[in-house]
């Protein structure tokens, strides 16, 4: 039941799932998730070249972005059209960087209260919903549901 309303959430922002719905599912206190649609699926690969070859020729996905730090590397891919949610290829380069098996991001009008809901419910809090220094005024707040898998609610503030 505490489940409900993460996962219509979850379902409208892909598009599975009609407003009337989610309604119906709705939250069990009626009080507003802060989230607002899934904003990016982030699959954990152990060869990202090989990755990226692999789901833009079964996908049809195109390149947006793509990084190299210390720990990782990822490639961020969009839909034509540039519609939907973003699917994002990580490896991993070093054995102490932790990755979830799964970590789903959610785009969130408030992500203080995303995050403090799923703490509520069980998740365990990784970071606080804040500002992140750098990004334009983005607030992250990330946490790890009851199977360790991440969650990030990120909040984007026009301005």
């Amino acid at each position: 039941m505490k489940y409900r309303s993460w996962i219509a959430g979850a379902l409208m922002g892909a598009g599975l799932m009609g407003a009337a719905s989610a309604q119906e599912i709705g939250s069990p206190d009626g009080a507003p998730s802060g989230v607002e649609g899934v904003g990016a699926v982030v699959i954990r690969v152990s060869d990202l070249k090989k990755a990226e070859e692999f789901y833009q020729s079964v996908l049809g996905v195109v390149q947006v972005r793509h990084m190299d730090v210390e720990a990782y590397s990822e490639t961020i891919f969009a839909f034509p059209g540039g519609e939907g949610a973003k699917l994002v290829l990580v490896e991993s380069h070093t054995p102490e960087t932790p990755m979830s098996q799964a970590r789903i991001v959610f785009n969130a009008s408030a992500a203080e209260t995303a995050v403090s809901r799923a703490v509520e419910n069980g998740a365990a809090l990784v970071r606080d919903a804040k500002p992140v220094p750098g990004t334009g005024g983005l607030v992250i707040g990330i946490v790890q549901d009851p199977d360790a898998n991440t969650l990030e609610f990120i909040q984007r503030n026009e301005g």
